[in-house]
């Protein structure tokens, strides 16, 4: 018989009622949200039961329906050590744990392996609260509690597994790790709940790809947002912004409404609404709006696509005249010149917006204009807020978007993509898209924050389309009925806040300040890349004869000196984090992510050390030349500011 691997902390024999005293304890002080769910839930006789093994601390789960039991009914910790074993870990930066059982494979791993893998986090998902509140009598959890890299997920819905670890993923760097993370699970516990435990696999797998899109995959995207702002210099100045209407319209509903091919069954039920709720259209939506005669009282827009010129092109500016256009200044400032009608600005949360020190409203707006519809009812206080025409999916005849789109209702940008089912607002399997998929989860994942901060109830009243999950489903007449009956007069309400705006006199002085203040600090940084460059070269020959000599203290001192021309950039943080950040960050966290993974490759720390140098020579020549490109940008907007500020006499 193999001898059993004691734990770090003591697991003791019974004494039932005060381990599980313990252990309740430890579990509200850093899980207060699970303490009724655990104490509420219990075993299931029909489906397990608890068995002896040849020690005494240590207890089996017999699972019935398998007629198997979750450990080595022997030793279970020796067939836990002998599991891991087989997982060959190297270097583990993240792990994710599929079943928490009764602790044994969480505890192994944090006490015996966790340390030498360099485990950074560990995520335990567990489907069935009556196991833990059974482990919970037999095992002193406590120490496991405490330690902060270990998050629990228990009892929670299939359907809200992914907002969870987009959350915990999004957080803290963790996305970082995407190249280094590994997914374990107990062998009988996956077969015993694999529907679940597949989900929640595919979902750990869909965060991480959603995590990268969000933090951007394309530097050249990110330059021409940057480059976007400063050509819309004299929008963001001469306008209003969204933050004074903040909160503004609390319990006043708002009707969400986007170019989903199922608008065509409710739109013309807006008749009438004007002055009852406040409607809040996407920028694709707006025409076929106006040639029912209905007008919205805002219209969102945040693309850097030359497209959205065409949604705005040939506008009546009479029809537009009480119709404001809450972009995003990241869009292209023909956007701005071909809409006839008045603007309101809206900030996304980009550092670049905080660099100008204009205050005009942040918001965590996603990847579309109907999830910014959906933030910018948050943001006024609405409630409830309805959703209209937000399929997020095909119809089963392959229509996109809604009949008189701009760009047609079949459109080739979505039907060419990759497709997914997701359940369907009638309980039934509907297609999606690559593109439209990632609108649906940032749906989800701002719907669950809204529910979870009481912010409202959610109506879907899309009528078609795929399902959100934490959204009410009714119709839209129903919608109507129960909840838009009183007059408001939201077009009174905007026209008062905001029609007497006016910006700081020394608004354009204070940012040529700012624009000259970055451009030298850019200077000075790309300077010091080129001098990293040439200290990398320099020691090329002596990182050559380390991989053949390996001296981990001699590699060590060549990356400190290194890493120390990226420390360097500290002194500029105001320029570098606020400005740079976002131009940078999508080249930034793949060679981030690339670089801790690269733990992996190497056959020893001397060979990671050398490396990461080595790798550091293209790090630092591309973000010289991204560098170079801001202080070109940086020029061209004071040339810019400099004109402006000449024409209204302020010079």
């Amino acid at each position: 018989m193999s001898k059993v691997v004691p734990f770090k902390s003591k697991v003791r024999p019974p004494a039932k009622d005060s381990i599980f005293k313990k252990n309740m304890a430890a579990l509200k002080k850093r899980y207060p949200g699970y303490v009724d769910l655990i104490l509420n839930s219990k075993l299931d006789p029909d489906r397990y039961e608890i068995q002896k093994t040849d020690y005494e601390q240590f207890k089996n789960l017999f699972v019935k329906p398998l007629n198997m039991t979750l450990y080595d009914k022997a030793n279970p910790i020796a067939g836990v050590a002998n599991n891991m074993a087989r997982y060959k870990f190297k270097n583990n930066l993240m792990l994710f744990i599929l079943g928490f059982g009764l602790g044994y494979d969480p505890l192994f791993y944090t006490e015996q392996l966790s340390a030498k893998l360099h485990t950074e986090f560990v995520y335990v998902i567990e489907k069935d609260p009556g196991i833990i509140n059974e482990a919970f009598k037999y095992t002193d959890f406590t120490a496991f509690f405490e330690q902060p890299r270990i998050e629990l997920l228990i009892g929670e819905p299939e359907g809200t597994i992914f907002t969870k670890l987009e959350s915990y993923i999004g957080a803290a760097g963790r996305y970082h790790d995407l190249r280094n993370f590994r997914i374990i699970h107990n062998f009988v516990g996956m077969l015993d709940n694999e529907d679940y435990y597949l989900t929640a696999m595919n979902f750990i797998k869909e965060a991480a790809v959603y995590s990268i899109m969000n933090y951007g995959n394309c530097a050249i995207d990110s330059i021409t947002g940057v480059e976007n702002m400063l050509n819309n210099l004299a929008e963001i100045v001469e306008n209003p912004g969204i933050n004074l209407l903040k909160d503004k319209f609390k319990g006043i509903p708002a009707v969400c409404i986007a170019t989903g091919p199922s608008l065509n069954k409710n739109k013309h039920l807006l008749k009438g609404l004007q002055d009852k709720a406040v409607l809040i259209s996407c920028d694709a939506t707006l025409k076929i709006l106006l040639e029912m005669d209905i007008k919205p009282h805002l219209v969102t827009t945040l693309e850097r696509e030359m497209a959205i010129v065409g949604l705005f092109e040939g506008l009546d500016p009479a029809a537009v005249k009480d119709v404001y256009l809450m972009a995003c200044p990241v869009v292209y400032n023909e956007v701005y010149q071909t809409y006839p009608g008045p603007n309101i600005i809206v900030y996304r949360n980009f550092d670049h917006f905080k660099w100008l020190e204009i205050d005009r409203g942040m918001i965590d707006i996603k990847f579309s204009s109907g999830n910014m519809n959906f933030k910018i009812a948050e943001y006024l206080g609405c409630d409830p807020i309805i959703l209209i025409g937000q399929d997020l999916a095909l119809t089963r005849e392959g229509k996109t978007n809604a009949t008189g789109a701009t760009y047609g209702d079949a459109q080739e940008s979505y039907l060419r993509e990759q497709r997914f089912m997701l359940m369907g607002n009638d309980g039934a399997p509907i297609e999606t898209t690559v593109s439209l998929k990632l609108f649906h989860q940032a749906y989800e994942i701002d719907v669950r924050h809204h529910l979870e901060t009481n912010l409202g109830k959610v109506i879907n009243a899309t009528e078609g389309g795929a399902y959100i999950a934490g959204t009410e489903i009714m119709t839209f007449a129903d919608a109507i009925k129960q909840y838009i009956q009183t007059e408001t007069n939201p077009l009174g309400m905007i026209k008062d806040i905001v029609g007497d705006f006016k910006p700081p006199a020394d608004t354009w002085r204070k940012l040529l300040k700012r624009v000259m203040k970055s451009k030298k600090d850019f200077k000075i940084m790309s300077k010091s890349c080129r001098a990293a460059v040439k200290y990398i070269k320099s020691v090329k020959s002596q990182i050559k004869e380390l991989r053949k000599n390996p001296d981990e203290a001699k590699a060590i001192e060549i990356t400190k000196k290194t890493m120390s021309y990226r420390d360097g950039f500290a002194e500029y943080l105001d320029t570098y984090q606020l400005y740079f950040a976002h131009v940078a960050q999508s080249y930034f966290l793949n060679f981030e992510v690339e670089l801790r993974g690269m733990m992996n490759d190497c056959e020893n720390p001397t060979e990671f050390q050398t490396e990461i140098t080595l790798r550091h020579e293209e790090y630092f020549r591309i973000m010289g030349g991204l560098m170079r490109i801001c202080i070109q940008d940086l020029e061209k907007a004071e040339i810019y500011i400099l004109q402006r500020m000449k024409a209204i006499h302020d010079v």
